[in-house]
């Protein structure tokens, strides 16, 4: 959600591409990681830039390119360097990063949010009305069928789930033992071969069901509930605050922006970071920029002080 507020608040404010999080990591590694006071970003081969790119193509204003992409236009010559000689699929390495990244929202989210207490995995390791709820709606999100969510079902969800987590050393162990196996299983999963002279990565149509049931069970009883629409409304309001703030501050009082940043506006690197954006433009992505380079606990400490709410000190570190 707060990605979503962030590209909304870029758009309105003349910056077409907005904010996107697979966009930003790759903007990352090309223009805002410091190696070199010579250059922008890591510097880093043409393999190991297309192997991040999860969504192989740029922002495009229309069509499907315009909800996730891997790259803002003002890295265009980053991607087309990454993307020489490569086909329109992702590379082998980026698949193995998706997967990767499925696994671990799949499995870790399943147990960190049942031992919070969050996921009733008790009510959903015997046949009855809950799972069938759980199943019919992560169904009606994937396409897959009932008998192929049911089979998942029967494959992902243990025996130690049977009961609330209590922490003792034996359900504890029951349960890591539970994540070990999952995510062996997952990964021995995997096929990679060579098919008309191209890698080929392939999991298994089973595995993808069992992943996808699982982070069902995060989305229906985390992402979606009540309490955390309330801390989302909360996040959107820290995002715009803060946006509010550094805009009006990267015009009129500079040096509240971290020290980098001002760099990457007026120096002399400022065209190789930020291609062919106009100076609002540049204005609006560095502020975007500052924002999604703050953890959490930055950015609402940072919303605080800005606002004047906790003034802080000056021992205190602000955001690099």
């Amino acid at each position: 959600m707060t990605e979503k507020e962030l590209h909304r608040l870029c758009r309105e404010q003349g910056l077409d591409a907005g904010y996107e999080g697979n966009a930003q990591s790759f903007r990352i590694l090309a223009k805002l990681a410091v190696r070199s006071e010579n250059y922008a970003g890591l510097n880093l081969s043409r393999a190991t830039l297309n192997a991040v790119l999860k969504y192989p193509w740029q922002y495009a204003s229309i069509g499907k390119h315009r909800k996730k992409w891997g790259a803002y236009p003002e890295e265009k010559d980053d991607f087309e360097f990454a993307r020489r000689n490569t086909h329109s699929d992702r590379t082998l390495e980026a698949e193995l990063m998706n997967f990767a990244d499925d696994v671990a929202y799949s499995i870790h989210d399943a147990e960190d949010f049942y031992r919070a207490g969050l996921i009733p995995m008790e009510f959903l390791v015997s046949d009855g009305p809950e799972i069938d709820r759980v199943i019919k709606r992560v169904q009606e999100r994937t396409g897959f069928t009932q008998q192929q969510l049911v089979v998942a079902w029967e494959s992902a969800l243990p025996f130690a789930f049977d009961r609330r987590y209590t922490g003792t050393a034996t359900h504890r162990s029951a349960v890591r033992s539970w994540t070990s196996q999952m995510i062996q299983r997952y990964v021995q999963a995997v096929d990679v071969s060579v098919n008309d002279g191209r890698p080929a990565f392939t999991v298994p149509a089973n595995i993808r069901h069992e992943i996808e049931l699982l982070k069902g069970l995060t989305w229906e009883y985390v992402i979606e509930s009540p309490t955390l629409a309330t801390q989302q409304m909360g996040h959107r309001k820290i995002i715009r605050g803060l946006f509010e703030a550094y805009l009006e501050a990267v015009s009129t009082r500079p040096a509240v922006l971290p020290p980098r940043f001002q760099d990457y506006l007026s120096g002399a690197l400022a065209d190789q970071v930020y291609g062919p954006l106009d100076q609002k433009q540049r204005q609006v992505r560095t502020v975007a920029d500052i924002i999604a380079n703050m953890t959490d606990t930055e950015a609402l400490r940072m919303y605080r002080r800005l606002h004047g709410f906790s003034p802080g000190s000056l021992a205190e570190i602000a955001p690099m």
